[in-house]
Protein backbone atom coordinates (compact mmCIF):
# COMPACT_ATOMS: atom_id res chain seq x y z
CA UNK A 1 0.00 0.00 0.00
CA UNK A 2 1.37 3.39 -1.00
CA UNK A 3 1.21 6.12 1.62
CA UNK A 4 1.28 9.75 0.63
CA UNK A 5 3.24 12.48 2.35
CA UNK A 6 1.33 15.24 4.11
CA UNK A 7 1.09 18.56 2.29
CA UNK A 8 3.30 21.10 4.04
CA UNK A 9 3.70 24.87 4.13
CA UNK A 10 6.67 26.43 5.89
CA UNK A 11 4.97 29.31 7.71
CA UNK A 12 8.01 31.25 8.96
CA UNK A 13 11.27 31.25 7.01
CA UNK A 14 13.85 34.05 6.97
CA UNK A 15 14.90 33.25 3.41
CA UNK A 16 17.13 36.31 3.15
CA UNK A 17 19.46 34.78 5.75
CA UNK A 18 20.21 31.68 3.67
CA UNK A 19 23.33 31.51 1.52
CA UNK A 20 21.40 30.07 -1.45
CA UNK A 21 17.73 30.56 -0.68
CA UNK A 22 16.57 29.63 -4.17
CA UNK A 23 18.30 26.26 -3.97
CA UNK A 24 16.92 25.63 -0.47
CA UNK A 25 13.36 26.51 -1.50
CA UNK A 26 13.60 24.25 -4.55
CA UNK A 27 14.91 21.44 -2.33
CA UNK A 28 12.02 21.94 0.09
CA UNK A 29 9.58 21.80 -2.82
CA UNK A 30 11.10 18.54 -4.04
CA UNK A 31 10.52 17.12 -0.55
CA UNK A 32 6.83 18.01 -0.56
CA UNK A 33 6.67 21.58 0.75
CA UNK A 34 3.97 23.38 -1.25
CA UNK A 35 4.89 26.91 -0.24
CA UNK A 36 7.23 28.90 1.96
CA UNK A 37 6.20 32.10 3.71
CA UNK A 38 9.27 34.31 3.46
CA UNK A 39 9.30 36.54 6.54
CA UNK A 40 11.13 39.84 6.22
CA UNK A 41 12.75 41.81 9.03
CA UNK A 42 13.33 45.21 7.43
CA UNK A 43 14.13 47.07 4.21
CA UNK A 44 16.98 44.91 2.88
CA UNK A 45 15.13 41.78 3.91
CA UNK A 46 12.01 42.93 2.05
CA UNK A 47 14.05 43.47 -1.12
CA UNK A 48 15.68 40.04 -0.88
CA UNK A 49 12.36 38.31 -0.21
CA UNK A 50 10.68 40.03 -3.16
CA UNK A 51 13.55 39.12 -5.52
CA UNK A 52 13.11 35.49 -4.50
CA UNK A 53 9.33 35.77 -4.99
CA UNK A 54 9.97 37.00 -8.56
CA UNK A 55 12.14 33.93 -9.27
CA UNK A 56 9.84 31.41 -7.54
CA UNK A 57 6.33 32.91 -7.61
CA UNK A 58 4.59 29.55 -7.29
CA UNK A 59 6.39 28.74 -4.01
CA UNK A 60 7.43 31.88 -2.12
CA UNK A 61 4.74 33.89 -0.34
CA UNK A 62 6.24 37.08 1.10
CA UNK A 63 5.37 38.38 4.55
CA UNK A 64 6.68 41.95 4.55
CA UNK A 65 7.39 44.00 7.63
CA UNK A 66 9.77 45.11 10.33
CA UNK A 67 11.01 42.88 13.12
CA UNK A 68 10.21 44.40 16.55
CA UNK A 69 13.88 44.24 17.59
CA UNK A 70 14.83 46.47 14.65
CA UNK A 71 12.39 49.30 15.23
CA UNK A 72 13.51 52.91 15.19
CA UNK A 73 11.61 55.89 13.78
CA UNK A 74 13.65 56.15 10.57
CA UNK A 75 13.41 52.43 9.88
CA UNK A 76 9.65 52.39 10.40
CA UNK A 77 9.04 55.04 7.73
CA UNK A 78 11.42 53.37 5.27
CA UNK A 79 9.96 49.90 5.79
CA UNK A 80 6.35 51.08 5.58
CA UNK A 81 7.20 52.69 2.24
CA UNK A 82 8.79 49.45 1.00
CA UNK A 83 5.77 47.42 2.12
CA UNK A 84 3.38 49.81 0.36
CA UNK A 85 5.46 49.51 -2.83
CA UNK A 86 4.86 45.75 -2.92
CA UNK A 87 1.26 45.45 -1.74
CA UNK A 88 -1.50 45.06 -4.30
CA UNK A 89 -5.28 45.43 -3.81
CA UNK A 90 -5.77 41.64 -3.99
CA UNK A 91 -3.02 40.91 -1.48
CA UNK A 92 -4.15 39.62 1.92
CA UNK A 93 -3.08 41.71 4.90
CA UNK A 94 -1.83 39.94 7.97
CA UNK A 95 -0.59 41.59 11.14
CA UNK A 96 1.35 39.88 13.84
CA UNK A 97 4.38 39.30 15.98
Amino acid sequence: MKTSRPLLVDTHAHLDLLIDAEQEVRKARSLGVLAVIGVSMGGDSISATMRLKERLPEIVLPALGLHPWQIDREAVEKVLGAVEDHVSPNCPEVRGQ
